[in-house]
């Protein structure tokens, strides 16, 4: 916790007023208790992909382990922080491609998506 408020603080000094508005909602979104949410998402055998960063000071270690348990979904860790996904969005492609964890999320998508289509095409990245 320390070592989140010291990397805070620079911004705090910098923008006291933006910080002050930004807390409520901050406050708010960490007090939101989606387990429900999640285990409905489960409950309609929706593919959950569960990445988070090994460095995220946001949500912490814990919050991924009982997000793992609820979603049914191992955590895969990724090198990064909170948002690590803005910094190095190629990261995301990399998982869904090469990593175990996430082949499997793409077949059950893919699995997911041809229950609800009389398509025989082969689904695909919009860029490929």
């Amino acid at each position: 916790m320390f070592s989140t408020v010291r990397s805070v603080l620079p911004d705090v000094r910098r923008n006291v007023r933006a910080v002050g508005q930004t807390l409520p909602i901050g406050s708010l979104l960490m007090s939101i208790d989606q387990r429900t949410e999640v285990r409905a998402v489960v409950a309609r055998q929706i593919p959950i992909l569960n990445e988070w960063g090994c460095f995220d000071r946001i949500t912490p270690t814990a919050a991924a382990i009982e997000f793992a348990d609820v979603a049914r979904a191992p955590v895969q860790w990724v090198p990064g922080g909170h948002s690590w996904m803005l910094a190095r969005p190629q990261g995301q492609s990399d998982i869904l491609l090469h990593l175990a964890t996430g082949q499997e999320f793409m077949a059950n998508v893919e699995k997911r998506w041809r229950q609800f289509t009389a398509r025989d095409h082969t689904l695909r990245a919009v860029n490929s």
